[in-house]
């Protein structure tokens, strides 16, 4: 990671935060790579905040190259960021993660190369037909668990059709 992917931080859209939490919620995505900087190669790294910014607990670090961070829940309505140090989208554990907690509302994930990554639930959110299309294309790709070819294909194609479930999904440059 260098200065220079931190400065390709970007804020993404959001349709529950406003313009000025946006912008620092890209502020929490740079601070979150520079603490990452100081730590060994592949650790991964969160912290969650409610929507209006104010930090719910303090930055949680996983093991380096583990790809698995320990973040509680909270009983009010949050945003959880966190680094993928490969610079790819999310995971099956993130995606379940923000299907199984009701007050997890956005979901981040901010690569070591600046990308970021956002999930969030719309007012329309239906919780059992996100959980039910996410079985079912687990069960469409057998093995997905242990290949990470059909692991990445669970994950688009769970992504492609997350709107249709209220799940609203942003990548650079949308």
């Amino acid at each position: 990671m260098t200065m220079e992917s931190i400065k390709r931080v970007q804020a993404v859209p959001s349709k529950l935060l406003n313009e000025d939490q946006q912008l620092q919620l890209a502020g929490i995505h740079k601070k979150l790579l520079g603490q990452v900087a100081r730590k060994p190669l592949g650790t991964e790294a969160a912290e969650c905040y409610t929507l209006d910014m104010q930090k719910l607990a303090p930055i949680s670090y996983g093991v380096p190259g583990a790809g698995r961070i320990r973040v509680p829940d909270f009983d009010k309505p949050y945003i959880l960021a966190h680094n993928h140090p490969n610079g790819g989208t999310f995971s099956v554990g993130d995606i379940n993660q923000l299907l199984s907690r009701e007050n997890l509302r956005v979901l981040t994930a901010v690569g070591n190369d600046g990308t970021v990554y956002a999930l969030e639930k719309g007012v329309d959110f239906d919780a059992n037909l996100a959980d039910w299309m996410m079985r079912k294309i687990k069960g469409e790709n057998p093995g997905w668990s242990n290949a990470p070819e059909l692991h990445q294909k669970v994950v688009l194609e769970f992504l492609k059709g997350a709107e249709a479930f209220g799940l609203h999904y942003f990548t650079p440059g949308n």
